[in-house]
């Protein structure tokens, strides 16, 4: 085919990609890290006890382990176990299995944002189907379901598939006819909750899987019982999610370019041995001053919130010396900078400039989270 010409079936542009075939210009995966590569620091491993509080905690940006079970603990890491053409995965391994209560919910999931779903038009006649598929081993053969649903949980498809062999890499694919019912979000909030489920209790069990309900479950009778297993390992990469009926090649897409589509929901600072200087501003007062994290690496789906891992491993400093922080909170947030108001012992010099940095520790670890 000549040079800039566009072909009907095959869809070339006019710089030679292939719209659809995998190639970065296409953006045909929904799912923002289905390859598991990106996994800002402090997000690799977490431990989840026994008892009933629920805990939402991350391996790999963009997919939260979620557990409010009382009885087994679940540990979770990033794993570099992965199928020929993959390098990451994410791991959750049962440490002490308990069978789930009937109202307990044990799931991985992803939350696609409103603005990146769109254009598939559920909730009207127009409804575009979509073929979801990924990559699975686990030590625990039988089915498993996946629910796909809208922000309100008033529409959901629970897919099933089925593990064949233990310890082994599968691809499986879940075929969704698009929903023409229900209100589905197309801005900022949640356009489609997808969950792994990892042993949900009878409660969330639908005896109608594969077809659409107007009511939120999230797994079927006679799962895998996978949280009830001591010992018991789910490997889980290479999720993509493409309009249409068959499921291509994987969306592999430059990592500058899937860290940018994780940084929308969570940034963080620190990490290394480092004076990282994250902040400027001037002290309001011997004890207080005012910094502010100037422009984002990229816009955040909404202003976020802020976390620091301890404040003692940050410092605010000026041409005089430094001092350790006491406390850290935001002031101002926006979708591309925030404003940090910090406190100290004493010592601080109204008016003067400074900056504030980590405090020459691995451990130093400041987040901006707008996760949905």
């Amino acid at each position: 085919m000549p040079y800039g010409t566009v072909n009907a079936e095959q869809m070339t542009t006019q710089s030679g990609f292939t719209l659809g075939a995998g190639d970065a210009s296409s953006f045909k995966n929904r799912i923002i890290n289905g390859g598991m590569v990106v996994n800002q620091y402090a997000r690799g491993t977490f431990n989840v006890s026994t008892g009933g509080a629920a805990s939402n905690d991350y391996s790999a940006d963009r997919f939260p382990f979620y557990k409010d079970q009382s009885g087994a603990t679940i540990a979770g890491s990033n794993s570099s176990t992965a199928p020929t053409g993959f390098t990451n995965s994410v791991l959750w391994s049962v440490t002490t299995g308990a069978s789930a209560g009937s109202t307990d919910q044990c799931f991985i999931a992803q939350q696609i944002e409103g603005y990146n779903w769109a254009d598939l038009a559920w909730g009207t006649a127009n409804a575009k189907p979509v073929i979801f598929s990924f990559w699975v081993n686990t030590s625990v053969t039988g089915t498993y379901g996946v629910s796909f649903s809208n922000s309100a949980a008033t529409q959901t498809f629970v897919g099933t598939y089925t593990v064949n062999a233990a310890n082994t890499w599968e691809q499986k694919t879940i075929a969704i006819t698009g929903s023409t019912s229900g209100t589905w979000l197309t801005t900022n909030g949640i356009g489609l909750r997808i969950r792994f489920d990892m042993g949900s209790g009878t409660t969330f069990e639908t005896a109608t899987p594969n077809t659409w309900q107007g009511s939120y479950d999230s797994t079927v009778s006679g799962r895998a019982n996978l949280t009830g297993t001591t010992g018991a390992t789910f490997y889980l990469t290479g999720v993509q999610m493409e309009v249409g009926t068959v499921a291509t090649s994987f969306d592999w897409r430059p990592y500058t370019t899937e860290l940018s589509l994780c940084q929308r929901y969570f940034q963080t600072w620190g990490g290394t041995a480092n004076f990282e200087r994250i902040a400027v501003g001037y002290a309001v007062s011997s004890t207080q001053a005012e910094v502010y994290v100037p422009r984002f690496p990229v816009p955040m789906r909404a202003a976020p919130s802020l976390a620091v891992n301890s404040v003692s491993n940050f410092r605010i400093s000026d041409a005089l010396g430094s001092t350790v922080l006491t406390a850290a909170a935001i002031s101002q947030s926006a979708l591309n900078s925030c404003g940090i108001q910090v406190t100290v012992a004493s010592g601080l010099t109204t008016y003067r400039s400074m900056s504030m940095d980590t405090n020459n520790t691995t451990s130093a670890l400041l987040s901006l989270s707008s996760e949905i």
